[in-house]
């Protein structure tokens, strides 16, 4: 049975991104504006670069290079039309240039235009068969798609292909950890650590990875050392509170998640698991809040009407807490929790029917599932119903 504390969230995904890179120099750029621009563009300045391309695209709009540099540049201060834009006429110019169509799925994989974004990744990959990144970025889209197999194969090959890029390993340690692969994850950031000990990513990742081997002392020393290397990394922060909260120390997890979200107001993950810990100070309004916040960007998302149903009920209020498990089981029919709980909130509002229902149909899931400590935890309530006692609450 799922505690009905909070479970730990240990979504990988949203801390692997990185800035978009400029397409390799070519001899011709040597003491060009382009390669002024490029310059720039290595040091952070992309505005400065857009300025330097603007000027030399005024002269030469066919200058396919120059669109891409400023594609990339537009991309990483937020401006992904832009970006896009520019892509797609450095295409239409040379039809050949792989990495347009590389960096121009990525920027539609931002904006969520996935089947699109796949076929701009497939064409890189059909002009370019032994460029990483193509492969490199074909698996971010599946891992925003949930298809962390195939993710973890083009990392595959993007690795094969350039073993000495951190970020292709670290990409696929990301989604290895979708999987639970933790041994593959601190292989693959051990790795990268072993040439750059001041990867911030790297540690981060390790960290995530050490917890989920259950070595909580390891996975802070990395996690400390990311924030070290990287005193805005909000990923870093999150994971540090998941682990804080596991350990119960729940002063530390809150400042963690509130330090994540001073750096990224919009960072959903931490919101999310603020909302668990405040659960667990028994901050029951502030914990609905912050799940409700997540569930206004993720409405549809389980394991967030769950805690938010313990929540309410937690508080006294099993009439929202039913209405958030009804939604539940309808998204996760075969999870013997969402029977459990909604049998409990049942009973508290009297309908001792519908409650034995669905204890009943939790016990038969756990059983299923070779739990038979919850399975017969569940038929104890059972046979409490059936004689007209009464549930208590749990915390």
């Amino acid at each position: 049975m799922r505690p009905l504390c909070a479970a730990l969230l240990l979504v990988a995904s949203l801390f692997g991104a990185f800035a978009h890179q400029s397409p390799a120099a070519s001899a011709a750029d040597a003491g060009t504006p382009v390669e002024s621009a490029r310059g720039l563009f290595a040091k952070g300045d992309y505005y400065g670069a857009i300025s330097i391309l603007d000027k030399a695209l005024a002269l030469n709009p066919k200058n396919a290079e120059a669109l891409v540099l400023r594609g990339d540049c537009k991309d990483n201060v937020g401006d992904i039309k832009g970006a896009i834009a520019d892509y797609t006429k450095a295409i239409a110019i040379q039809p050949g240039y792989a990495y347009a169509y590389a960096t121009r799925c990525d920027s539609k994989r931002e904006l969520g235009d996935y089947q699109s974004a796949v076929a701009d990744c497939n064409k890189a990959i059909a002009l370019d068969p032994k460029d990483g990144y193509a492969f490199d970025r074909r698996g971010k889209l599946r891992d925003d798609l949930n298809d962390y197999r195939e993710a973890i194969a083009d990392y595959d090959k993007a690795v094969t292909l350039d073993p000495t890029d951190k970020r292709f390993r670290l990409d696929r340690a990301s989604s290895k950890l979708n999987i639970a692969d933790a041994d593959g994850a601190v292989s693959d950031t051990s790795i990268v650590l072993t040439a750059d000990p001041a990867s911030a990513r790297a540690h981060a990742l390790r960290g995530r990875a050490e917890y989920l081997k259950k070595d909580s002392a390891s996975a802070l020393e990395d996690l400390n050392q990311a924030i070290a290397l990287d005193d805005q990394y909000a990923y870093a922060y999150v994971s540090r509170c998941i682990i804080q909260r596991s350990l119960q120390h729940y002063d530390e997890a809150l400042a963690d998640c509130a330090k994540a979200l001073s750096v990224d107001p919009k960072y959903d993950d931490a919101l999310y698991n603020r909302g668990l810990v405040y659960r667990k100070m028994k901050r029951y309004d502030d914990a609905i809040a912050d799940l409700t916040g997540y569930l206004k960007l993720h409405p549809k998302d389980p394991d967030t009407l769950f805690y938010r149903g313990l929540s309410y009920a937690d508080g006294g209020d099993y009439n929202a807490a039913l209405t958030d498990l009804n939604a539940y089981v309808r998204l996760a029919p075969n999870d013997p929790d969402g029977y459990y709980n909604r049998g409990r909130f049942r009973a508290k509002l009297g309908d001792s029917k519908g409650a034995i229902a669905d204890l009943q149909l939790a016990a038969k899931l756990y059983r299923a599932n070779n739990d038979a400590t919850s399975a017969n935890d569940a038929d104890d309530l059972i046979r409490t119903l059936q004689s007209g006692g009464q549930i208590l609450s749990r915390a």
